[in-house]
Parts: C-alpha cells; structure tokens; sequence
C-alpha cells in the first residue's frame, strides 16, 4: 500500500557532517532508493519532516521544491547551493 494521506514519516539525521559527507551519502544507492521512496509518498499525500542533515533526503526527493525549509546551520550554505528550489530559512 506504501504511504499516504494521514501518513507520517520523519527521517532521522544521516550523522553527517560537511559537505563531502553528505554528497557521498546522497551518492549512495540505498540513499537513492530511500529518496524515491519519499518522492512517492509525498505524492500520495504523506507529510514528511526530518532532522539535521536528513533534510538533503528530502531535497533529493524534490519534496521541498518551492518550499521552505531548515537544516542544520554549518550545512545551509551546501543545501542553499545543492537546492536552489528550496528556500533556506
């Protein structure tokens, strides 16, 4: 059935911390997978949320395209320039 309207998801933080790290994660293909798998429960209606440095998760899935949103402050400057249809509050 996967997840939908009056759905929940949170995604915990990727325990990185600098750029470098969070590209090499967001190269990782289960990172990928778990990307598209937020990208399909947005589109079936779920709300979604993450902590600190998940949020390039959910970038990545487009979830927050035209948006906005937070991440943790030593990582704004690499969200703001990896994801220019996100406005970094």
């Amino acid at each position: 059935r996967g997840l939908g309207a009056g759905d929940v998801l949170v995604l915990p933080g990727l325990s990185a911390a600098s750029e470098a790290e969070i590209a090499t994660l967001l190269a990782r293909r289960d990172i990928g997978r778990g990307a598209e798998l937020v990208a399909r429960a947005v589109r079936r209606g779920a709300l979604v949320g993450a902590s600190c440095s998940a949020t390039f998760v959910l970038a990545a899935a487009g979830a927050l395209d035209g948006r906005q949103a937070t991440t943790t402050w030593w990582l704004a400057p690499a969200f703001a320039r990896r994801f220019p249809r996100v406005t970094l509050c």
